[in-house]
């Protein structure tokens, strides 16, 4: 019978990685191992099978095992549907010239954008080029803290679901493992699924656990709550400000739930970081994330958000004021563990 050791190294010279490299990985997985499966020589037969799986043996897809925590998502989107509907507009401008310069077909009827690039940027030959573009390019962003097996430290980053991964299962706060294309850029991950990608759960995080990795990954997210509207602020036009990400708290002072599914959670949230005139930030939240708001008002919660810029309202004039101030769009929102309130009933908007 091969010995551990033997097959670690096995795994090593197949893959080309170091042998301490796969040697963590194989006692990462042997430590987290559900406990269902025991005894000792069928635990670490295991835990090789998994190091042998997320070293790529055997297989033709380029991705790299990570394990991640998932603390945002935002919607699919269709990449191409600005595309062809700006083909509608160019076509309606300028009929003839843009057949002419074969930016657009008319194919069944339908105005059709054409691929015009006849070479990628690396200078690679475009095999489409003139050919109809993709009517649809569906994607899915995820905020999340990763690491790769046998480290400990967590790394923010970014990872773009395509295609039909965006339906895939987007499982909160949990840790898991998973596949994916992409390095670190700029200390983040910037990552993109493949073919394999698929979250498995690995394990369950108690509320502690989870808060320490949300506080330790994102440290350049982090902001106080009153210093929201300075750092949207400070990302306009700079490439960030496409994202305006940013990770907050604040103490709840009031929730509103709406009447349609199609609507937002309302939640106003105060803190000592607030100056005057502005006493309160408001925190919208996707009503399919109800079971998120598991806390009442006076809780200490954690916000994972966008930014967005407003004037301040003032609520005995009625009306809107020339004061600026920032109200957040939550991807996710979680109560501080031991800082929280029992959740009220909920109030309709």
């Amino acid at each position: 019978m091969t010995s551990v050791q033997e097959s670690i190294q096995k795994i090593a010279t197949k893959t080309g990685k170091p042998v301490t490299e796969v040697q963590t990985m194989y006692e990462s997985h042997l430590a987290s191992l559900p406990p269902n499966i025991t005894g000792d020589a069928n635990r670490q037969k295991y835990a090789v099978k998994l190091t042998n799986r997320d070293c790529g043996v055997n297989t033709k897809s380029p991705a790299v095992a990570f394990e991640g925590v998932i603390i945002g998502a935002g919607e699919t989107r269709d990449m191409m549907q600005g595309i062809w509907a700006k083909a509608v507009e160019d076509y309606q401008r300028d009929q003839a010239g843009t057949v002419a310069r074969q930016e657009i077909a008319i194919i069944d009827g339908v105005v059709t954008p054409l691929e015009t690039r006849k070479t990628w940027p690396d200078g690679s030959e475009n095999k489409n080029f003139g050919q109809p573009k993709a009517k649809h390019a569906y994607v899915k962003d995820l905020i999340m803290a990763v690491r790769k097996p046998g480290e400990t430290a967590w790394t923010a980053g970014k990872m773009r679901l395509r295609g039909d991964q965006c339906s895939v299962n987007i499982p909160f706060g949990k840790l898991v493992d998973f596949k994916a294309l992409g390095e670190v850029v700029n200390g983040e991950y910037n990552l993109r699924s493949s073919v394999t990608t698929q979250f498995a759960l690995k394990g369950e995080t108690t509320p502690d656990e989870f808060m320490a990795i949300l506080d330790s990954a994102f440290p350049s997210h982090t902001k106080e709550l009153g210093d929201c509207l300075t750092y949207h602020q400070s990302l306009t036009g700079t490439p960030g400000f496409y994202d305006r990400f940013v990770i907050t708290e604040g103490t709840v002072a009031f929730i509103k739930y709406p009447d349609t599914d199609d609507k937002n959670i309302m939640i106003v949230l105060n803190d000592d970081s607030l100056t005057e005139p502005i006493d309160g930030i408001t925190v919208w939240l996707p009503n399919k994330y109800r079971e998120l708001v598991n806390f009442g008002r006076n809780s200490v919660v954690t916000v994972v958000a966008q930014t967005r810029e407003g004037k301040l309202y003032d609520r005995q004039a009625r009306a809107e004021t020339d004061v600026p101030t920032c109200s957040l769009n939550a991807f996710s929102i979680f109560g501080r563990p031991g800082l929280t309130t029992v959740a009220e009933e909920p109030e309709l908007l």
